[in-house]
């Protein structure tokens, strides 16, 4: 078993390294969200100037007024990879000049920016386009875990949820490994656990996750086959923040199965 040995500022050694390595995972993560305060949303209506297709994300501009009757020309960001776009198959020809949208999202951190970034909105055709969101509060929801057909019953570790912050993070390619300080439910014995969420593409991608949403020092939870004689190794079906949800079921089971030294399993994803 992985033992910690701790330094002065109270993080284990392992965590320190884990640490220096963020920066450069942060490199990676090249289209971060972490300029918009994704704690709020406001929602504006107005009308389409222009539509920009390209590369790393799309760009919508809107002209619309604000709470104080104020006309400003919105910059639509429509997040990593840009899901709504994709989900609603929509393009330079859905968003015409003059087109009427109205749209729902985060507000820039900074005064006189307005940039926002979108969660949902009504398209020039009528339709409402939910992109889900991409890092605002659950609203009382409770802590959201996703999705019921990604289940393995032939696996049977031990799993756990364990709370505490984050001490140590290390974003890169193809595996993200967070140390959590903190305990398991069912224990009050501080310890701490690794948590490996591979798939780190994927996450940066389709669930809009950057290493900015999970500070040094931040409140997290995380649940996942625990693998204790691999120093207190933990492979999370769900990870959550204070605003966050993220699921990671099949990549979760994937990996308790390599462990055991099975194939992985293929998963069929409901239309």
């Amino acid at each position: 078993m992985k033992h910690a040995s701790w330094l002065g500022n109270g993080l284990p050694v392992a965590a320190v390294a884990l640490v220096a390595l963020t920066s450069a995972g942060s490199a990676h993560a090249h289209h971060s969200t972490a300029i918009f305060d994704q704690s709020r949303e406001f929602s504006i209506e107005g009308t389409v100037v222009e539509f920009v297709q390209q590369n790393p994300h799309a760009r919508l501009d809107v002209e619309a007024a604000d709470p104080d009757g104020e006309v400003h020309v919105y910059t639509l960001d429509f997040g990593n990879g840009d899901r709504i776009l994709d989900t609603y198959g929509l393009d330079e020809n859905s968003f015409l000049p003059g087109d009427r949208i109205s749209v729902t999202g985060a507000p820039s951190r900074f005064e006189n920016d307005t940039r926002m970034l979108v969660s949902s909105m009504t398209l020039p055709d009528g339709r409402f386009a939910d992109g889900g969101s991409h890092s605002g509060p659950r609203q009382g929801e409770g802590r959201r875990t996703g999705p019921p057909w990604a289940v393995d019953p032939d696996i049977t570790l031990p799993v756990v949820e364990v709370n505490g912050v984050v001490t140590a993070l290390d974003w890169a390619d193809p595996e993200i490994t967070m140390m959590i300080t903190g305990t398991h439910q069912g224990s009050d014995e501080v310890a701490v656990y690794e948590v490996r969420a591979a798939g780190a593409t994927s996450l940066y991608e389709r669930q809009n996750f950057t290493p900015e949403d999970f500070p040094i020092g931040g409140d997290v939870s995380a649940s996942g086959y625990f693998i204790p004689e691999m120093g207190n190794l933990i492979f999370p079906h769900n990870i959550w923040t204070d605003t966050r949800d993220l699921y990671n079921q099949v990549h979760a089971i994937n990996n308790a199965r390599e462990h055991l030294g099975w194939p992985p399993k293929e998963f069929i994803r409901p239309q």
